[in-house]
């Protein structure tokens, strides 16, 4: 395939569906004095990044995963987290393998005690079964004081 034409199908793959796949490397943090700490980064079925604390709230990361947003995408698409560094807590979902964006996909860390829990994963968007669309690196951090 000449290099104009792969370009082409890489880019009607990229826009295929939903538009634009695009997620961006973040940090997650949350920290408390005495009380519980969790950090989740998630990825929704209607096509959001999103990010989870106990002591912080709750958000989205504009323009990512579908941009633009175009709900019910989660169908043709799946995710693979690899753990790169550190232990996540219970309640994640699972590393090491593709999983169907049909479900809600959410990894995390809480720490309870006096104490510090990271992760770092590296999180892949491919359309079902295909080429990786995007990657981006989400570093997780629960700090209890």
């Amino acid at each position: 395939m000449s290099g104009g034409a792969q370009a082409a199908q890489t880019s009607m793959l990229q826009t295929l569906g939903a538009g634009l796949i695009n997620i961006l490397d973040h940090t997650v943090n949350d920290s408390a004095v005495g009380s519980p700490a969790t950090a989740q980064y998630g990825l929704t079925t209607a096509g959001q990044a999103a990010w989870a604390t106990i002591n912080f709230g709750t958000g989205n990361y504009a323009n990512e995963w579908t941009n633009p947003l175009t709900g019910g995408q989660g169908g043709n698409y799946e995710v693979q987290a690899t753990l790169q560094a550190g232990t996540l807590s219970a309640g994640s979902s699972a590393t090491g393998s593709w999983l169907a964006l049909t479900s809600n996909r959410a990894w995390l860390v809480s720490q309870v005690a006096p104490g510090n829990k990271a992760a770092t994963l590296l999180i892949e968007i491919r359309l079902n079964a295909g080429a990786v669309q995007d990657s981006c690196t989400i570093d997780l951090d629960a700090l209890v004081i």
